[in-house]
């Protein structure tokens, strides 16, 4: 038998009318208090619309506890970009970085290069190629990691790269791309949520040619990865 469902329920429900109703209340107890209302008065406004605030909450709890938040990836061709940020592994593994600033040739005017001590030299040549590929390109300063295997430490260099990168004339959120390939994955999963905001770009550079323990050896294009959320129900109170 399915579970009846709260008719009360909406994420409307959930989220907006109890805030609005603790605002309205903080809103005309502050103006009591401030004009000299007694307490018992300021108290007999506030407390019984947070009273209805948890009551509402409670009352949503369990059918919200029900539901998940599922999300949708989608692969497309890359729009342009006029800041890319990619990060540069030691190696032949710094050719991904390479191809994933090169694609946007034609609109790139600003370049991160992410990488670890161990690999600046290959970050170094990079730099060289993609100012011969486009001359007047700006390859900022490298973003050194002293561990990229830590995810934090490299959301937190993500982080401050993009706000550096939002902060340059005409440049908005859509023309900033950041490309996860390189370095190891919990720099990639550092990046991807260092870009969970929702019109944050995210891209990945795929193999033309692997060898026969799964790693690239000639990279193809990138590819931009838009993630979408949907919230669904549990089977239960799907009435499956």
């Amino acid at each position: 038998m399915a579970a009846q469902r709260n008719p009360l329920f909406h994420e409307s429900v959930f989220y907006s009318l109890p805030a609005a109703i603790v605002a309205s209340a903080l809103s005309s107890a502050l103006v009591m208090w401030q004009t000299g209302a007694a307490v018992d008065k300021v108290l007999s406004v506030f407390l019984p619309n947070a009273g209805i605030f948890l009551a509402l909450w409670l009352w949503n709890w369990k059918p919200w506890k029900s539901r998940s938040i599922t999300a949708i990836p989608y692969e497309k061709e890359p729009l342009p970009a006029k800041v890319v940020v990619a990060m540069v592994s030691k190696g032949a593994g710094s050719q991904t970085a390479r191809v994933a600033v090169e694609y946007h040739k034609d609109s790139v005017e600003n370049v991160w290069l992410i990488t670890t001590p161990l690999a600046e030299d290959d970050a170094r040549a990079v730099k060289r190629d993609l100012e011969t590929v486009k001359p007047g390109i700006v390859v900022q300063p490298f973003g050194s990691l002293r561990n990229s295997h830590t995810i934090d430490e490299v959301k937190t260099e993500i982080e401050r790269i993009r706000r550096l990168a939002l902060k340059l004339e005409g440049v908005s959120e859509r023309d900033v791309i950041c490309d996860f390939t390189g370095l190891t994955k919990q720099a990639s999963a550092g990046m991807v949520l260092a870009c969970a905001r929702r019109q944050a770009r995210l891209q990945y550079v795929r193999a033309a040619e692997s060898d026969e323990r799964g790693r690239a050896i000639r990279p193809a294009k990138p590819v931009e990865v838009e993630v979408a959320y949907a919230i669904t129900a549990e089977a239960d109170e799907a009435g499956l």
